[in-house]
């Protein structure tokens, strides 16, 4: 098999891989979960009271990053951020064996 072949047949796969349902899946998930503005100002007010934590005493640091562990809890919770974490295992999975064959 000659090089052009061996890129052909890749390009070939990586087109399949792209036009099956799981990967058409993913991918819209992952662009409505960077568009929803919701789900995006709660990292952001997570990782802002992260921040501000650091600089505070012990007691006030502690409520802050609870209240972070919140925002974090829900926005893990969401069921746009969970059907993008199932999306990600099915494709995961779909690529392992590619990932399991050793030369």
């Amino acid at each position: 098999m000659t090089e052009e072949e061996l890129e052909s047949r890749i390009d070939s796969l990586l087109s399949a891989f792209l036009d099956l349902p799981e990967t058409k899946r993913y991918l819209a998930l992952k662009k409505a979960l960077k568009e929803d503005k919701r789900l995006n100002g709660i990292l952001e007010e997570m990782t802002s009271l992260q921040k501000k934590a650091r600089l505070l005493p012990s007691p006030e640091k502690e409520k802050m990053l609870s209240r972070a562990k919140a925002l974090y809890d829900t926005y893990r919770e969401d069921p746009l951020v969970i059907n993008l974490r199932s999306g990600k295992e099915e494709l995961l999975e779909l690529l392992r064996p590619l990932s399991d064959f050793r030369l």
